[in-house]
């Protein structure tokens, strides 16, 4: 693996979505609270059919299982081009 740090121009840092602060604030709610810190960052699509439950896993091999945003029929619904159309609006970006 290189060494190599690559610094972040001043100016894209200032339009960055969060600075170094707030990421080491995220990923310590991602490991303190997984659930809510991933219903949190899911409150940032519109869902069709809003889910029930953020995770659920089983590593008991041989039926290792692992689902993501899980709704009462088990099929996570979720409408990314709804989204970035209805946000297009108020923003060129997706």
């Amino acid at each position: 693996m290189s060494e190599t740090v690559h610094r972040v121009p001043q100016d894209f840092a200032r339009h960055a979505f969060i600075n170094h602060a707030k990421y080491l604030e995220m990923y310590k709610q991602s490991v303190v609270d997984p659930d809510g810190f991933w219903r949190e960052q899911a409150g940032r699509i519109d869902w069709i059919t809003p889910f029930k439950r953020v995770k659920n896993t089983s590593f008991k091999l041989p039926n290792v299982s692992i689902k993501w945003f899980e709704t009462i029929r088990n099929t996570p619904r979720r409408s990314r081009i709804v989204s970035c159309i209805a946000r297009s609006a108020v923003s060129p970006t997706c």
